[in-house]
């Protein structure tokens, strides 16, 4: 390990360690690389939804990947779904995307609940 400014400090990178250490929770813990730091401590999850793409979930993963996180997919469907629900009981309306036909804020907020 090294400290922020590139140098060397021993006093510094000890303390790195030490709360590496117990962020992991083991007091053994040496990682060999901040990838494999990353894979202990980081989980991503791309929440998709029927709107997402291929490509944006395919660029979530290849990120993770280069991080080394532990990655996982999520539909959120059913939540944004309950959301607009809600909406709709509310104002009597159900919000629709620019491109079928919704406002420029339905359009914002649609893509704000997803």
């Amino acid at each position: 390990m090294s400290s922020w400014t590139g140098v060397p400090n021993k006093v510094a990178d000890s303390q790195v360690l030490k709360d590496v250490r117990s962020v992991v929770g083991d007091d053994s813990y040496t990682p060999q690389n901040p990838k494999q730091l990353c894979g202990r401590i980081f989980t991503t999850c791309y929440m998709a939804s029927e709107n997402s793409s291929q490509d944006t979930c395919s660029r979530a993963r290849d990120l993770a990947g280069q991080i080394g996180s532990t990655h996982m997919n999520v539909s959120i469907d059913i939540a944004v779904k309950g959301i607009l629900g809600i909406f709709s009981l509310a104002t009597g309306r159900w919000p629709q995307f620019r491109a079928n036909g919704g406002s420029n804020r339905e359009n914002l907020a649609l893509q704000n609940v997803q």
